[in-house]
């Protein structure tokens, strides 16, 4: 009889914020298959900002309109938070008008996808911006958070849920590469 296989190691799935007063795009997102993703919606903008602060996500999807606020509004209040200056974006507005277009990319959005939209186009475009979200920050070796540890690799220093932990060199090592391939 051959010998037992190992099971298969579990993939953390990507958490995903979406932040849209549409009722339509999140029916249309909660519909999608999500292996990949853990799905977060929120209807409002002031909802949004604080599940933000209680919660990693690895990326938000926009709508143009939340129940309070404009898109561009909750954009520029993200990207002066100290966690929102790096979060990856995707813009997804009602049509697409070239001057939102460009004041969503001079706030920083990674991708722009207008609705109507195909829910296999977000999946690809998600994907590619994790991808690149993910392989930057494995390049360049900088702060990282993941799940409630946070890395600091300049300084040596790893706090979890807001606790200090000491490692030795080699733990560090291993700690850092292996939150830089978180998902995978």
């Amino acid at each position: 009889t051959p010998a037992p296989q190992p099971p298969a190691p579990r993939i953390m799935p990507y958490s995903l914020l979406l932040i849209d007063g549409d009722a339509k795009s999140t029916a249309l997102l909660t519909s999608s298959p999500k292996e990949d993703f853990r799905l977060e919606i929120c209807e409002a903008a002031y909802k949004a900002l604080e599940r933000l602060r209680s919660a990693p996500f690895d990326l938000i999807l926009l709508g143009g309109k939340p129940a309070d606020m404009p898109g561009m509004a909750f954009l520029r209040i993200l990207r002066d938070m100290e966690s929102g200056k790096t979060m990856p974006v995707i813009f997804l507005p009602d049509g697409k008008l070239s001057e939102t277009m460009s004041e969503a990319f001079e706030l920083g959005v990674d991708d722009y996808l207008a609705k109507p939209y195909d829910p296999r186009e977000l999946l690809m475009r998600i994907r590619a911006v994790l991808r690149r979200k993910y392989e930057r920050q494995e390049h360049w070796g900088g702060e990282l958070t993941v799940a409630g540890v946070y890395i600091n690799p300049s300084q040596r220093q790893c706090v979890v849920d807001g606790s200090h932990v000491s490692l030795r060199p080699l733990e560090f090592s291993l700690l850092d590469t292996l939150l830089r391939k978180s998902g995978r």
